[in-house]
This record gives structure tokens, sequence and C-alpha cells, in this order.
């Protein structure tokens, strides 16, 4: 016999291989014969699931073969799960301070949806104010501007006179 070697099949995750052997060159003959080596098998690794956010699909769990990469749980899609709108209420201006306009922003993640944009400040509504003299037991104060819409009066007071004593001298013959 002529030897000619028969090379052995590695066996895979699915399929069954065979060890190395040999047969004859001329006849056939198979002199030393091939044994079967028993498929793998696969090792299964887990695909994590991803959650969804408010913008974002996830996905499920799935599992996939470590050595052949076959998916054999396949991941599926889950669909994102949308803003929750919470309303940021609008805050009025008043004389001095700023307000702001309605906004609106999503309770789950934070993202704004409607920005707030600020008002300006009203500034007072400005009316004279007519000057006061004091008297003896009441305090007065100069001509000026105060606010109608918030009752702000920046004066300066003039403080009560105070009564001043008079000293009247007798007549002779009353």
């Amino acid at each position: 016999h002529t030897e000619e070697e028969i090379p052995a099949v590695a066996p895979t995750c699915t399929t069954t291989g065979l060890t190395e052997g040999s047969h004859c060159e001329r006849c056939g003959e198979i002199l030393n014969a091939q044994d079967a080596i028993a498929a793998l098998g696969h090792a299964e690794v887990i695909d994590a699931a991803v959650e969804p956010d408010c913008t974002n699909a996830g996905l499920t769990e799935g599992k996939h073969c470590e050595r052949c990469d076959m998916v054999l749980v396949a991941q599926t899609e889950v669909a994102a799960l949308g803003h929750v709108e919470m309303i940021d209420e609008a805050v009025a201006p008043d004389c001095v301070n700023t307000g702001l306009t309605e906004g609106k922003h999503c309770d789950r993640c934070d993202e704004v949806l409607v920005a707030q944009t600020e008002v300006a400040a009203l500034g007072h509504d400005s009316i004279t104010v007519e000057a006061k003299t004091p008297t003896c037991t009441e305090e007065g104060w100069e001509a000026h501007e105060a606010c109608s819409r918030c009752g702000y009066n920046e004066v300066e007071k003039i403080p009560a006179l105070g009564h001043t004593e008079v000293v009247h001298e007798a007549q002779e013959g009353t």
C-alpha cells in the first residue's frame, strides 16, 4: 500500500469533526480509520438588554454563540418611551423684577421642550405726588414721583416742625 493521509476535520458548533486518518493511494483501502469528534455545541453569550429612553429605542436581552456568532435568541427593539411633558409656570414681571413665559420640560429626562424666555420688568408707573409742607405736628415732603402699581414711594420726608413757644408779654393796665 501507498499510504496517503486524510486530514482531520475540526468539529464546529453544529457539525461533527473527524480525526486524522489514512488510506491507500492506489486501491483506496482505509489504513487508519477516522474517528468522529462530537459537535462542540454553542457557547452562549448574553447580549444585554438596552433600556429605552425618551428619544431612543431599546433592545430586549438576546443570546449569540461566542464561537460562530450565530444568533440564538434575537434581540428585539423596544420603542422609545416619549417625553412626559411638565408645564413650567409663567412668572409675571413686576415693576423691578423680570418675569418668565410659560415653558415645558420632560419630567423623565429634564430636556427642555419649550424654553422659558425672560420678560422685561415693567418699570414703575409714575404718578406725581404733590409737595406737602410740614406743620407743627405732621411731616411733609417735596414734590416727587411714586408708583401707582407697586406703591414704591421713595421720598425724603421733612420732619414735623414742632411747636414754637411764643411768650406773650402782659400789657399794663389790663
